[in-house]
């Protein structure tokens, strides 16, 4: 764990023509139902949190630190403060893109490898409060720190309480959604699981939801861990449990809500037979699989998927998902054996040779609608990619086209399986 770190900006506060002098008027500042009397809000906020802090940096242009500073640091003495702790940070007054890069780096600097930062943006110059809203996510990724509260000090004039708010849930906001991004985007629910661990976030109940992440957790590992017999399943178990929660969310939450469910609808087909649905389910998973760039899963799944055709000549109590299924997965091996290799260099023994003869008629009705070649050209490239990704690359370079390949191969298989249809082999 890193240190616990106070992060502020000292403004100018008012300008006073007469002694021609900045100051800020005393106020009552009140955080969690207590106040303190100050003009400066840090040095209210310092002692109502009652927080032994590791650092306390101020950031200063050179008017405001002159204006301030010495009375700021003689409070901070005053509350018990140690002055090695305390670290002023100059800024430059400039407003160039030169400037506002140097703020954003001097920021970066002067925070450690996961800090416990409490921030306040009451004072900031002009667009700072931007530039450190910005350091803050940059932060948060890079350095991974703790965000312990964003504070702004609401002051208006002639008010006996200045509330001081604290803004943190709206930086808690983009964690959640890089979260719900890396769901979208990669098949991936870990980051999700981990934000709602770690964020008591009230806003968004309808994400920070234990069954909501565990059916999203479910559903990518089984995407990644290609169980293309349950992805189905688990995907509309997903959906289900947005749809339940999606009425009543806030707008925040049905929008990311929305773009999960837009994502995985396509998938969310259940069907335990090897019909028409349960191949555009295939081919859909395939997609999936080369959207998020896990072409090692897709081109498996398309090879499987090739072999399912075998298992149409089977009964309907041949089941994609019950024990009977799963040992006449056999045919589907033969198939592809059958697909690739040239009739005239057939060689099955035994049990595979009256297996061989089962799916004979399959195959001559694949080859009749001019399938054969289409399916046969694609099954030779695609065992000689898969065998790379099974073989780790090892005995030779990987592929530069893999991306290019994959779609190609996808448009093929789409074709493969609308002749099936269109010819009513598949329906």
């Amino acid at each position: 764990m890193g240190r616990k770190v106070f992060l502020s900006f000292l403004g100018l506060g008012s300008y006073n023509k007469e002694t021609k002098k900045y100051f800020y008027n005393k106020t009552n500042y009140e955080l969690n139902g207590n106040n303190y009397l100050s003009e400066f809000v840090q040095i209210s906020e310092i002692s109502l949190l009652e927080k032994d802090f590791d650092k306390i940096i101020i950031l200063s242009t050179k008017t405001s630190s002159q204006s301030h500073f010495s009375n700021l640091k003689s409070q901070l003495v005053n509350l018990g403060v140690d002055l090695d702790k305390l670290l002023e940070v100059e800024i430059t007054e400039n407003m160039d893109a030169k400037s506002q890069w140097s703020w954003f780096e001097n920021i970066l600097s002067i925070i450690d490898f996961e800090d416990e930062i409490t921030f306040d943006l009451t004072h900031g110059f002009r667009v700072m409060p931007i530039v450190l809203s910005t350091a803050i996510n940059f932060l948060k990724k890079i350095k991974n720190i703790d965000i312990s509260a964003v504070y702004y000090g609401a002051y208006q004039y002639g008010q006996a309480i200045t509330p001081i708010i604290d803004m943190k849930e709206f930086y808690i906001i983009n964690e959640w959604t890089d979260a719900v991004s890396r769901l979208v985007e990669d098949a991936d629910a870990r980051k999700l699981a981990e934000v709602s661990q770690r964020e008591g976030n009230l806003q968004l109940p309808e994400l920070n939801n234990k069954e909501l992440i565990k059916a999203f957790e479910d559903l990518t590992n089984s995407i990644r861990n290609v169980e293309v017999q349950r992805i189905g399943e688990k995907a509309g178990d997903a959906l289900r449990i947005i749809e339940k929660y999606k009425e009543n969310a806030s707008t925040t939450s049905k929008l990311m809500l929305n773009a999960v469910w837009e994502k995985f609808v396509g998938i969310s087909i259940s069907t335990d037979k090897y019909n028409k649905d349960y191949f555009l389910l295939q081919l859909e998973i395939i997609k999936l699989l080369l959207e998020h760039k896990l072409y090692m899963q897709a081109f498996t799944v398309m090879r499987e998927m090739i072999g399912s055709v075998g298992m149409l000549i089977k009964k309907d109590d041949v089941k994609t998902t019950n024990k009977k299924g799963r040992l006449k997965r056999t045919y589907a091996d033969i198939f592809i054996s059958m697909l690739r290799i040239e009739e005239r260099k057939w060689k099955f023994n035994g049990d595979k040779e009256n297996q061989k003869n089962n799916l004979l008629d399959l195959y001559r009705k694949i080859e009749e609608i001019k399938a054969l070649n289409l399916i046969r050209s694609l099954l030779k490239e695609l065992v000689k990619y898969r065998n790379g990704f099974d073989h780790a690359w090892t005995s030779r370079s990987m592929f530069d086209d893999i991306d290019n390949k994959g779609n190609k191969f996808l448009d093929k298989l789409k074709k493969f399986i609308n002749l099936l249809i269109e010819n009513n082999i598949l329906i």
